[in-house]
């Protein structure tokens, strides 16, 4: 297959997913200072914001995962919820970022009153700005496992690993491909640094009539999407999931490597439907008295507040 690596993506799990699995993204902005300033800030927002979420949508936080990453000044949030994610997660999350109840929880949980906000400047800055949320249900999934990942890449010749064919959600003979160094566009090589990615690929009558994500890990930490045909009736194969460096850290300690394409649709699957109500949760909050009396005597509400008055 013109150079091409065998196949060395075993399929482990075929079928339909044991029960919808909820992921959601949120889509907001930092500035390119803090972002640049606060090396490894990843660690700390994610932290943070996924306590945040576990208590506006009232789950375990070992339930969530949540990755993080930014685009130029663009910050994306990734959390998939465990088993307790449901309808009535998906509508708290969501109203939580409409009405300011995720943001009122974060000052609510501040970790010291001489700073009314995280101490996260990304974070600070991401709930202060309009906030995109986005919801995806996974309805069907086919997964692979690479046994001892690292030394695979080191060994392999190629640039390229691809999966033996699969049928999945009406898709027939589909391919996975695994390009570790990331893509090349019009076969040019590029000096700059390129994420891993990940492709779905079939024959013209093959292609899949669903949106699917595509994702890495075994608890699927690191996921992008959705792809498949867009509204010019155009294929997205996929594209970049993460650095090869994150895509090593996801192997578990013998070195496997779990990688996914799922079927997903926007639409809550017609099992969720009856969930309608969302969970009895404790109203967020207003901020500390204690805050609201500096803010009264300008120490630091003054330029907080002009900040949640631009932002809003």
């Amino acid at each position: 297959k013109g150079g091409v690596a065998a196949p060395v993506l075993s399929s482990i799990s075929e079928g339909r997913a044991p029960a919808a699995v909820l992921r959601c993204r949120l889509s907001g902005r930092a500035e390119a200072a803090a972002l640049s300033s606060a090396r490894g800030w990843e660690a700390s927002f994610e932290s943070e914001i996924a306590r945040h979420i576990a208590q506006v949508t009232c789950v375990d936080e070992a339930e969530l995962t949540v990755r993080s990453h930014a685009r130029g000044p663009q910050v994306f949030v990734c959390v998939t919820f465990g088993s307790s994610g449901g309808l009535s997660q998906a509508m708290s999350l969501e109203q939580s970022l409409a009405d300011g109840g995720l943001r009122r929880c974060a000052l609510r949980n501040c970790s010291g009153l001489e700073s009314p906000w995280p101490p996260s400047q990304v974070l600070r800055q991401f709930l202060l700005r309009s906030v995109t949320f986005e919801q995806f249900w996974v309805v069907d999934r086919h997964e692979w496992w690479i046994e001892n990942f690292p030394q695979v890449l080191q060994t392999a010749k190629s640039s390229m690993f691809a999966s033996e064919p699969f049928d999945l959600g009406g898709g027939r003979e589909l391919t996975l491909h695994l390009h570790p160094t990331g893509i090349s566009h019009g076969g040019l090589k590029s000096s700059a640094r390129r994420d891993a990615a990940l492709t779905l690929s079939a024959a013209g009558f093959g292609l899949p009539c669903f949106a699917f994500l595509l994702s890495a890990g075994k608890r699927a930490e690191t996921w992008a999407g959705p792809f498949g045909r867009d509204s010019a009736h155009r294929f997205l194969s996929g594209g970049p999931l993460c650095s090869l460096e994150e895509l090593l850290d996801l192997t578990d300690e013998n070195g496997t490597l779990v990688l996914a394409v799922e079927a997903v649709q926007v639409e809550p699957p017609a099992c969720m439907l009856n969930e309608a109500e969302a969970p009895d949760c404790p109203a967020a909050e207003s901020p500390p008295a204690a805050l609201a009396e500096e803010a009264a005597d300008g120490v630091h509400g003054a330029d907080l507040l002009q900040e949640l008055e631009t932002a809003e």
